[in-house]
């Protein structure tokens, strides 16, 4: 798993690449968003277009990424979520847990948007 950062007004972008798979992968995921968080940017976007695999760990480190950042009064969104990784955050009984969107445009949109919860599902 590989992670570039790039911001877009407020929101961090992560676009993350490759496996995301317990050990290397869900550490480097983690340790991005930490940074993020401790840069001060709340609103991240998780852009996963480019991850081919997720497994347990993954998606372990997806809500723990995603509790840390509502614990700081921030929130972390998907974006290009394959339908692969839709899968199996459906068989983890993860999926409802995130706000997903199929287009950076309207995710960036929706940290703008009060009250507005999987827009873009």
């Amino acid at each position: 798993m590989n992670i570039d950062t790039r911001t877009a007004g407020d929101v961090q972008i992560l676009d993350c690449r490759g496996s995301l798979t317990l050990g290397r992968g869900t550490k480097v995921l983690h340790d991005a968003v930490l940074s993020s968080l401790k840069t001060g940017r709340k609103a991240i976007l998780l852009n996963l277009k480019e991850v081919d695999y997720v497994d347990s760990g993954g998606i372990g480190e997806l809500v723990s990424s995603l509790t840390t950042a509502m614990r700081q009064g921030g929130n972390l969104k998907l974006v290009n979520v394959s339908r692969k990784v839709q899968d199996v955050l459906s068989l983890a009984k993860a999926i409802d847990l995130f706000e997903l969107h199929y287009d950076e445009e309207t995710a960036l949109q929706s940290f703008t948007k009060a009250g507005s919860s999987n827009s873009g599902r």
